[in-house]
């Protein structure tokens, strides 16, 4: 048990107070505070929950305040460099051109691969965490990849980005009274087969997922703004032209697309899309994905968020996979601050009235 510490005379308690009330720095105005209050004969342990701080931190203080009085109480932190840093710039330079490439053991990085080449670099062992550590020091995350075809068209895709902003102005240029609004369009196959996804659980007890091999699905069709996050929904049996254009004409009453409210409206080129026998609703302005970009398709977005309605069960009927989704699909709707952040690329324009 710690022995009883007297407060040395130094201050009056008024005195006390009026030095907390003229120090403008707020970690310092605090530790005259908890002085002041011992000298009010408060114990350690009352003065600690007051200032949320621990008995052992008061006791400390009161310490150095009887040696030092208030000079005792300054953060002694600013002029503490602490140790010296596992890497030199040398060191450092050296580490991020090994992390350009490939690992030593000719696979990708990790924190105990960069721990490794440390220990191996400075000949003693590294920290347990120094590798996690020097790894975010650098700047690096980690991060899943995102896929691109190999026969994507860099050129093209950083052209395309260009587009929207000059097609909203041709628009308004030919009918002023016009508001403009961007939307981008998809579809995905939603069955049976459910979409497995890491969750957390218990170590040492690793979940198991029961899977259905029936081969039945349906189709949902996407309608995203991403500059405001709103979206409309449609379920349907298929992917088709004349079921294309039934989403096509409920979407366009959805959002009042006519002659003085345009929608760009961008999408890939799938059959179905670009067919000649497409119907394209009195304002709506289809605007095509280069080829095999689906990167640039902020509607593509939308999928993780609705399959997690999915993730991880057992269903047995397609009619069980509707419930599911139209559930999500409803509450998406009321949350268009998380689409928005999902879908509205930093290329992605502003529209209409923003």
């Amino acid at each position: 048990m710690a022995l009883p510490i007297a407060l040395a005379p130094h201050l009056t308690t008024a005195e006390l107070e009026s030095a907390a009330r003229a120090c403008d720095d707020a970690e310092m105005r605090t530790r005259i505070e908890a002085i002041r209050l011992v000298s009010m004969d408060w114990d350690l342990t009352r003065v600690g929950h007051a200032l949320g701080r621990a008995r052992a931190w008061v006791r400390e203080l009161v310490k150095r305040y009887n040696d030092e009085t208030l000079f005792g109480l300054e953060d002694r932190r600013r002029g503490n460099r602490g140790r010296e840093p596992t890497l030199n710039s040398d060191d450092v330079e050296a580490l991020k051109k090994a992390l350009a490439g490939k690992a030593p053991d000719g696979g990708l990085w990790s924190g105990p691969k960069v721990r490794a080449w440390i220990t191996a670099r400075k000949g003693k062992q590294a920290g347990q965490r120094s590798g996690y550590r020097y790894l975010k020091r650098l700047g690096f995350s980690l991060q899943q990849p995102q896929t691109q075809h190999g026969a994507a068209d860099l050129e093209a895709q950083e052209a395309f980005k260009k587009k929207i902003g000059p097609l909203i102005d041709d628009i308004k240029s030919v009918v002023p009274e016009a508001t403009v609004e961007v939307w981008a369009q998809d579809e995905a196959r939603i069955g049976l087969k459910p979409t497995t996804r890491r969750i957390w659980a218990q170590k040492g007890h690793r979940p198991l997922v029961k899977q259905h091999l029936g081969y039945e699905w349906l189709y949902l069709y996407g309608f995203v703004r991403p500059s405001t996050g709103d979206v409309e929904w449609l379920l349907l049996p298929t992917v088709n032209i004349p079921t294309f254009n039934i989403a096509l004409a409920h979407f366009a009453m959805a959002v009042g697309a006519s002659e003085t409210k345009r929608i760009i409206l961008v999408l890939d080129g799938a059959g179905w899309h670009k067919s000649k026998d497409v119907v394209w609703p009195t304002g709506i302005h289809p605007l095509f994905l280069p080829a095999y970009s689906p990167e640039l398709q902020p509607a593509e977005k939308l999928w993780p968020l609705v399959k997690e309605a999915t993730a991880n069960r057992f269903i047995e009927t397609l009619d069980e996979v509707e419930a599911l989704v139209v559930d999500r699909c409803r509450h998406l709707i009321t949350v268009p601050e998380i689409i928005a952040a999902h879908t509205r690329f930093a290329w992605w324009p502003a529209d209409g009235d923003q």
